[in-house]
């Protein structure tokens, strides 16, 4: 069965799964169970009268056949009316263009029709079909966009509306398993000692108050009127909430890249705090490979021994900088400079923030996907100490 009515939402969680042993000092082993995410979905569609009627029929006498659903939030725009080539834009950001997946062609005039790609060139999509009318999908005003096959959860439930139409929320897994996921993100990662920088978001989006919790891993001994309190951990975890948006498809494309790449919990990557870290007593000349800063918050004492606050992120009108602090030395007037990796590379440096060694805390990573192809990503990060 085929829905081609537009969903309100789609909730699409990628599972990875890691094997996570944590010691005292911060120390993390982490083993990926999982080389490739299991997808899942929760499309929500309002449907009329005849398509409630067909969904009902298949979820009572044919449960265990999949329902197929197209991605239109991954489609892509095609310039010219279809033949057994579609002409399409962005094709380096669709990692499911490939041989023999199946797809929808269907234009702004309500004409559809479902074929199956047998050759990818350049811009050019080959497909096995063409349109009986091709006039019926005009230039720029038609899409091709993947199907995927979803096999229905059990218990799933159809909210009738008083007029001919209701509500109904699919969810379900994805039953095939996509060996390019991830694929043609159309560039390379920017890294900074091999760890991938989060270089593409201009901030994270924490609302007006940055939500951190600290665990120290702390258990409380009661013996009655004497209690003891034991931190099982050299350093308390810092974790971060943050809130991702895009829409762009080569910005889709990277995050599916990298979330592929980070394996849910199992690696770690470098993510900027956003914020004053440190305070410069002056500012530095261009190729300098020494920073002055304040001698402030304990930084010689923890931060200049932590892996996680070893990388700086220089910010300037015309783009960020990431250097590693190499030495660290008290200095006079309550001052620390700061040898760096490499020299600067442009001033004023407007902000020092960490970038921050840190990896994600779940391995269920959940994508929310409005009607206007918007996706926003709640996702919290763990610094990692060691």
């Amino acid at each position: 069965m085929l829905i081609t009515q537009p969903y309100e939402s789609l909730a699409w969680t990628l599972s990875w799964r890691t094997d996570l042993l944590k010691g005292m000092d911060g120390l993390e082993q982490r083993v990926a169970l999982l080389r490739s995410p299991r997808e899942s979905y929760a499309f929500q569609f309002v449907l009329n009268e005849q398509e409630l009627r067909d969904i009902r029929r298949q979820l009572v006498v044919d449960a265990t056949t999949p329902i197929q659903v197209p991605l239109r939030h991954e489609g892509l725009l095609l310039s010219a009316e279809p033949t057994a080539d579609l002409v399409a834009g962005n094709i380096p950001f669709a990692d499911w263009a490939t041989v023999d997946r199946e797809v929808l062609v269907e234009s702004d005039l309500g004409y559809h029709y479902a074929t199956t790609i047998t050759d990818v060139h350049g811009a050019y999509l080959t497909v096995a079909d063409v349109p009986v009318d091709p006039g019926h999908y005009p230039a720029y005003k038609t899409n091709v966009s993947p199907l995927v096959d979803v096999q229905a959860a059990d218990g799933l439930s159809v909210a009738r509306h008083a007029v001919n139409a209701g509500k109904f929320t699919l969810t379900g897994y994805d039953t095939a398993f996509h060996t390019t996921w991830g694929a043609g993100i159309g560039g390379a990662f920017t890294t900074l000692d091999s760890y991938v920088i989060v270089d593409w978001v201009s901030a994270p989006l924490m609302g007006d108050l940055a939500r951190e919790t600290f665990s120290a891993g702390l258990t409380v001994l009661d013996a009655g009127a004497a209690r003891e309190v034991i931190q099982r951990r050299d350093a308390a975890d810092i974790r971060r909430e943050h809130t991702f948006r895009w829409a762009a498809p080569a910005y889709r494309q990277l995050w599916k890249a990298f979330l592929y790449r980070q394996r849910g919990r199992c690696k770690p990557c470098l993510l900027s705090t956003f914020r004053d870290d440190l305070v410069l007593r002056s500012q530095p000349s261009i190729a300098a490979t020494t920073l002055v800063v304040e001698d402030r918050d304990d930084y010689l004492a923890w931060f200049a021994a932590s892996a996680a606050q070893a990388r700086l992120a220089l910010a300037t009108a015309d783009g960020t900088q990431y250097v590693k602090v190499t030495n660290a030395v008290a200095s006079a007037s309550d001052t620390i400079t700061l040898t760096i990796s490499a020299g600067v590379a442009n001033v004023p440096i407007t902000r020092v923030s960490f970038l921050e060694l840190c990896r994600f805390d779940t391995d269920d990573v959940v994508v929310k996907i409005d009607q206007g192809h918007q996706a926003e990503m709640d996702l919290a990060s763990v610094v990692v100490q060691r």
